[in-house]
């Protein structure tokens, strides 16, 4: 049986520093092909199977062509898993500031709506280019870093005051 955790009784007064979890940041050529992918996987998809694959594939840390790819989102403070809340944060509205007038400029006619829409699209990404974690713009507005590999299996946690199932 595990020892109970002892809580503190008063707060930190500094943050730990990030756990090194052994996984490169992924390369910028990485970050590129994953956006590809994404605009190849949405009309393959149908646009609804790409949309539930995405809401899904945010508790894993991951977008469909992260997952493909092998990549995954962490926060960027302490390199845990990002959140669902967080990539719903990162991909909503930090991709969808750019899609919408896109989508908006593409129904009614107006190209130079469109051409803003991809403008920030490609200045969010260009701005991985320039930093050293390969961080877009939609990474700094939720405060995560893409790294390679797959997501770290989920733990299981256990009540202390339940009694145990194991032999001893």
């Amino acid at each position: 049986m595990s020892d109970l955790i002892t809580w503190p009784d008063e707060p930190p007064t500094e943050l730990p520093p990030p756990p090194d979890s052994g996984r490169a940041v992924a390369a910028l050529w990485s970050r590129l092909g994953a956006f590809g992918l994404e605009l190849v996987l949405v009309p393959c998809t149908f646009v609804f199977g790409w949309v539930g694959w995405w809401i899904i594939a945010w508790a894993d840390g991951q977008t469909p062509a992260k997952s493909l790819l092998h990549q995954h989102t962490v926060e960027a403070g302490d390199g845990t898993l990002a959140s669902f809340g967080r990539m719903a944060r990162r991909e909503a509205l930090g991709k969808g500031i750019g899609a919408a007038p896109v989508l908006a400029g593409a129904y009614f006619g107006m190209p130079l709506v469109v051409a803003a829409g991809v403008l920030y699209g490609v200045v969010g990404a260009l701005l991985a280019a320039a930093d050293p974690r390969r961080r877009t713009l939609w990474d700094r507005l939720a405060g995560t870093v893409v790294v390679e590999g797959d997501p770290p299996p989920p733990t299981v946690v256990t009540d202390p005051a339940e009694p145990s199932t194991e032999p001893e």
